[in-house]
């Protein structure tokens, strides 16, 4: 779903995401929860809270493959290197991928037992991949073609 802030700000959502109850499960059995935090709101509540939102359309995220956006860390030195960072990949390198130029949205495909990688629930149903940061996106990453920056 595509929906306009009160800002004016575009965001996109897995449509089931809008109103799901944020770990409520966790929430209800305390279990992995720490006393005195509140349980997590909704993202309709968040955008509701903050001036209220407008639904503008829909986008099958199979029609958002190969999107290009700016990453939360884009600011940092390590996401210009070509090829990666710290460890550089001499193909990617070759090709003048960085960090940077790697933000696209992909298919994360299938998990070792052939469930989806990303799924409704849990924030907007888009995932970040960080191929430096753990064993699946690094894997991703070089089925892909994605540049790999460790911090």
């Amino acid at each position: 779903m595509k929906l306009k802030a009160s800002d004016g700000a575009v965001y996109y959502f897995a449509k089931e995401n809008l109103e799901y109850q944020r770990l409520d499960k966790q929430f209800k059995e305390k279990k992995q929860w720490i006393d005195g935090v509140p349980k997590l709101k909704t993202i309709a509540q968040i955008f509701k809270e903050r001036g209220g939102y407008e639904i503008i359309g829909s986008v099958k995220g199979v029609n958002m493959l190969g999107w290009e956006y700016e990453g939360p860390f884009d600011e940092l030195e390590a996401q210009c290197k070509m090829g990666g960072f710290p460890f550089v990949n001499e193909d990617l390198k070759d090709k003048g991928h960085t960090g940077i130029s790697c933000h696209r949205i992909i298919d994360g495909g299938k998990d070792s037992i052939g469930s989806d990688v990303v799924v409704a629930g849990e924030g907007t149903g888009i995932v970040h991949t960080a191929p430096g940061c753990g064993a699946i996106d690094k894997k991703i990453a070089h089925k892909t073609g994605l540049v790999s920056i460790a911090p």
